[in-house]
């Protein structure tokens, strides 16, 4: 079997929402943490992105407005190792030191956090890594019961995919479900929240993705999506800016 390529690779997901008097030692601390993470050789690369929310007249619509201010994934070479690394000690001495921040942060949706273990299914676009440098995203996850996942998926991966990968500026667009046969135990049982499928959008560097939200080919997607706001008992939108990115070759040349 070949491995994945950068833009196949499973991901571990992350979105906290740090009070504000703790983000900037938070920010401060994450390099480290991921560094730490990155020495496990199934994590290649992690990212940080601050979660947009902007409340003005012409800021982001109130789909985007949600609770949660930072979304951060970890990007491994296949499941198997990625499985491995969340139950390595790597990872336990990664995140030792920031258990006490984590116990500040507010709960998100009844979780702790609102982490998950996702597989890509299908891919738009190219860029060749896992993650383009200092360019933002959308990303939307919803949590779909056995009994709707057929016509989503075939919604999801089909036509709107389709509309998502015509939106201005897009360089990538990916479809991502949750992983199936984790262990149902600790830690594990800390990445199968909330949000089974997801479709995540990569754009140019330069996009202001705030005004993107309001573009009318976008808006029209939505118009779309939120139908499934009505059927499906969670649903999140996010805007994220990257503030973060690490590599392997960052720890290498630490």
């Amino acid at each position: 079997m070949r491995s994945p390529s950068p833009d196949e690779r499973p991901v571990l997901l992350c979105r906290v929402d740090i009070p504000s008097q703790h983000q900037a030692e938070v920010d401060g601390w994450l390099p480290k943490h991921f560094d730490d993470s990155l020495r496990h050789d199934a994590v290649t690369s992690v990212a940080c992105y601050e979660i947009l929310r902007d409340w003005q007249s012409e800021g982001l619509p109130a789909l985007f407005n949600r609770q949660a201010n930072r979304f951060i994934p970890y990007v491994a070479t296949d499941l198997a190792s990625l499985i491995d690394w969340v139950d390595s000690p790597i990872l336990k001495d990664a995140i030792e030191d920031g258990v006490e921040r984590e116990n500040v942060y507010p709960w998100l949706d009844d979780e702790p956090f609102n982490g998950s273990i996702m597989e890509v299914v299908q891919v738009c676009g190219t860029i060749a890594e896992d993650f383009a440098d200092g360019a933002p995203i959308l990303v939307e996850r919803f949590h779909v019961d056995p009994a709707t996942a057929d016509a989503f998926d075939e919604w999801l991966n089909g036509p709107y995919m389709q509309q998502v990968g015509m939106w201005p500026a897009v360089t990538r667009v990916r479809t991502f479900q949750a992983a199936s046969g984790i262990p149902q135990r600790w830690p594990y049982n800390r990445y199968q929240g909330k949000g089974n499928r997801m479709i995540w959008v990569d754009f140019e560097r330069e996009t202001n993705i705030i005004a993107t939200t309001r573009d009318d080919t976008v808006s029209c997607s939505f118009s779309e999506s939120v139908q499934w706001d009505l059927r499906l008992p969670y649903v999140v939108r996010d805007a994220g800016r990257q503030t973060i990115r690490r590599t392997k070759a960052d720890v290498a040349l630490a």
